[in-house]
């Protein structure tokens, strides 16, 4: 009996399977690997759909003496790369991308929301907190619950993913919410790592987000055009990542509410050919085969 085909594969196939359902986003380094996550777009559902769109011609399909789909008479035309999908998460920035052309202003100004954390009792040997996504771990250096509100507070600061800014007097350290963050609310405090350390915190002026409007454009403004990156996994700990240049979403803004669920927004993104390269299609593929784990 011969092989049975249906059941061959590559030795190495298992390291080439690409997963999962993979991020898009504004900005990405392969030759690193690297993203902030900033540069990420927002949450997707149902996966996120690349399409090349490619155009082609047949020179020779009304010829009388040809059959058609001659390769020597085929040309490409030209290629119209897309990326749609719908996203589950939404704020600002990209209600302005999905419209496609707009303006935003502030309608209504934030204000600055403050508050402490208090420390109790000191943290013992061996101990750490977590205030607002910052960790402090217990010093020899700060053994006094004043000494560690001083240590809690340089740490926060010192944070530039944090939230707030912080200073500390005696045992008390103040959080004021930054510039661009008004709104967030009170710093989540995960105590799961005290043994005898313990703090308290309180509410000393809540703070609220800015409202802001975006106005439709009647034109489209080179600004309103931007890169699109989508990366996926491969099982082999590498990536294929897709480079999309001067995309635009030419579907607009299309919230869909469902009762009892989350809304979705459909979105369509085409990337652009630029006067400054009439000839490559705007998209480029990078792939990395992956390292050892």
């Amino acid at each position: 009996m011969g092989n049975t085909y249906s059941r061959m594969a590559h030795a190495d196939s298992p390291n080439h399977i690409v997963f999962g359902a993979g991020i898009i986003a504004t900005n990405f380094t392969p030759s690193t690997g690297a993203i902030n996550e900033a540069d990420i777009i927002g949450l997707t559902t149902g996966g996120i759909t690349f399409n090349t769109n490619p155009t082609f011609e047949d020179w020779a399909e009304d010829a009388d003496q040809l059959p058609n789909n001659m390769k020597e008479f085929k040309e490409k035309k030209q290629e119209d790369p897309t990326a749609s999908g719908t996203f589950i998460e939404m704020e600002s920035g990209l209600i302005k991308k999905l419209m496609g052309t707009g303006t935003q202003t502030t309608s209504t100004a934030g204000t600055q929301g403050v508050y402490t954390v208090t420390v109790s009792t000191a943290l013992a040997s061996g101990d750490s907190v977590v205030i607002g996504g910052t960790t402090y771990t217990y010093s020899s250096e700060a053994t006094t619950a004043a000494a560690q509100a001083t240590a809690i507070a340089a740490a926060i600061t010192a944070d530039t993913s944090s939230n707030y800014s912080a200073s500390a007097s005696e045992a008390v350290v103040t959080l004021s919410e930054k510039s661009g963050k008004y709104g967030v609310g009170a710093p989540v405090i995960d105590m799961s790592g005290l043994t005898t350390g313990a703090l308290t915190a309180a509410t000393t002026t809540a703070g609220k987000s800015a409202v802001v409007k975006i106005v439709p454009n009647a034109k489209l403004a080179s600004g309103d055009f931007f890169d699109v990156w989508i990366i996926a996994d491969t099982s082999n700990h590498g990536f294929l990542a897709v480079h999309m240049k001067n995309c635009l979403n030419t579907i607009g803004f299309q919230p869909k509410t469902t009762k009892d669920g989350k809304a979705q927004f459909a979105f369509e993104f085409h990337a652009h050919y630029s006067l400054s390269d009439t000839e490559t299609p705007p998209y480029e593929i990078y792939f990395r085969d992956g390292d050892a784990a």
